[in-house]
């Protein structure tokens, strides 16, 4: 089950404490929980500090990878706390003006680096409409 997939009144667990209530409402980015107790008390809670009943938490795949020291060629990983480091390497064969094109646009930037949403280039303009265009 995915976390949005939560509907409220599911029970939960506090981890630290060991109280039991149901999930009031969920928010989303970042993902906290309202919970609400038998004695009527109702607190906040992420989802590292409750247990939802049905679901397990699970590791991202690339950290159980990495630590199994069993990588594949072409790419690697660094995990320490609150940090992933991933690097990827591919050969590409092709005309090398087309390579470069495709590497220096902005707009296809989300196809060679995952994870990136947007770019944005450094204009050390005076002006307002070249500084943010």
């Amino acid at each position: 089950m995915s976390l949005h997939q939560i509907q409220t009144g599911t029970q939960v667990t506090v981890r630290s404490t060991g109280d039991v209530g149901s999930i009031k409402e969920v928010y989303y980015f970042p993902t906290m929980y309202k919970v609400e107790f038998d004695n009527g008390a109702v607190e906040k809670f992420t989802t590292h500090e409750i247990e939802i009943a049905g679901t397990s938490l699970k590791k991202p795949g690339i950290i159980d990878e990495t630590t199994s020291k069993k990588l594949s060629s072409g790419k690697s990983y660094e995990v320490s706390l609150l940090n992933v480091k991933t690097v990827v390497w591919q050969e590409i064969k092709g005309d090398i003006s087309d390579v470069w094109k495709r590497l220096i646009s902005l707009k296809d930037y989300h196809l060679w680096y995952p994870g990136i949403q947007r770019m944005l280039p450094l204009n050390d303009m005076g002006r307002y409409v070249h500084h943010y265009s």
